[in-house]
């Protein structure tokens, strides 16, 4: 997988790409062989995928659709897949609904239940292009340097949430906001209900209007995460390389066209991830048991 800004520490390569994201992704992908063919592919094909059985019978094309919602990894999942991308997942026996996955409950609102081919409209596919670009950027840099996907992607995100609910939804959020906040690390072994208490009582949402507090927050994480991955207690000094600027956050592609995919209220949000509590690191994957 290409990487156009190796040899940066998190940190420093944080500050770097949130200055300008949108133009770090589009150097990788005319720089990633990859993913140049794979979104030329996809969009010669796109209007082919007019039901679920058609996408999935197309692994490529699958494949770039769930690396844009960021599911890339339950694609060896099929049954799964099948089942989120076909129901709506306010319905509580979705699986959405169950696992309490905001990424599933955003791509099941995206397809619609198939009423109407959902990439037949040319701004969709538009959309679909730029999330699976940003997400590919990401994950490539984040190999690299551990930590800088989560704490883009929460960058990018943390100023539409507006409750603790929805962002205990997410595990990319979650993970940046115990990491931000100095939570203890036995954070994600801890029931649900002692998990909101305790990032409630830490967490003010209101203070991320400021783009100044998300990046020192954001930055704290990643000072935090590397002392955990690599035992380096000097990295809060990193903390001072934080300047005075603000970031050109890119906008969400996908959420303009789904505006309310993943976006839900808060108690059904609190639902979800009640549901799916357990911490996001675990090598077992909690929605198979759906399927047992």
């Amino acid at each position: 997988m290409t990487t156009i800004l190796s040899g940066l520490q998190p940190v420093p390569l944080y500050q770097l790409i949130s200055k300008n994201e949108a133009a770090y992704v589009s150097k990788y992908v005319a720089a990633d062989a990859q993913s140049k063919n794979d979104l030329a592919y996809f969009q010669a094909n796109a209007a082919k995928f007019t039901t679920v059985d058609s996408l999935m019978k197309d692994q490529r094309a699958l494949g770039v659709v769930l690396t844009a919602f960021g599911v890339k990894d339950q694609q060896q999942y099929p049954a799964l897949i099948k089942k989120v991308m076909s129901e709506n997942p306010l319905t509580p026996s979705s699986v959405a609904y169950r696992t309490g996955n905001s990424a599933f409950a955003r791509l099941g609102t995206a397809m619609g239940q198939w009423a109407t081919p959902p990439f037949a409209n040319a701004a969709n596919v538009k959309a679909l292009v730029a999330a699976y670009s940003q997400n590919s950027f990401e994950t490539s840099e984040d190999n690299v340097s551990p930590g800088i996907k989560a704490a883009l992607h929460f960058t990018n995100t943390i100023g539409s949430v507006t409750s603790i609910a929805q962002l205990m939804s997410d595990p990319l959020l979650v993970k940046v906001a115990v990491g931000g906040a100095n939570l203890p690390s036995t954070f994600g072994t801890m029931d649900y209900g002692n998990q909101v208490a305790l990032i409630t009582k830490a967490i003010d949402l209101t203070k991320f209007s400021s783009a100044a507090y998300v990046q020192h927050f954001v930055t704290n994480y990643l000072v935090t995460n590397s002392t955990s991955t690599t035992g380096n207690t000097s990295g809060a000094a990193a903390l001072t390389l934080l300047g005075g600027g603000t970031s050109a956050t890119p906008p969400d592609p996908l959420g303009a066209l789904y505006p309310t995919a993943g976006v839900a209220s808060g108690d059904l949000l609190s639902t979800f991830y009640s549901l799916n509590s357990g911490s996001s690191s675990s090598s077992t994957n909690p929605t198979l048991a759906l399927f047992a």
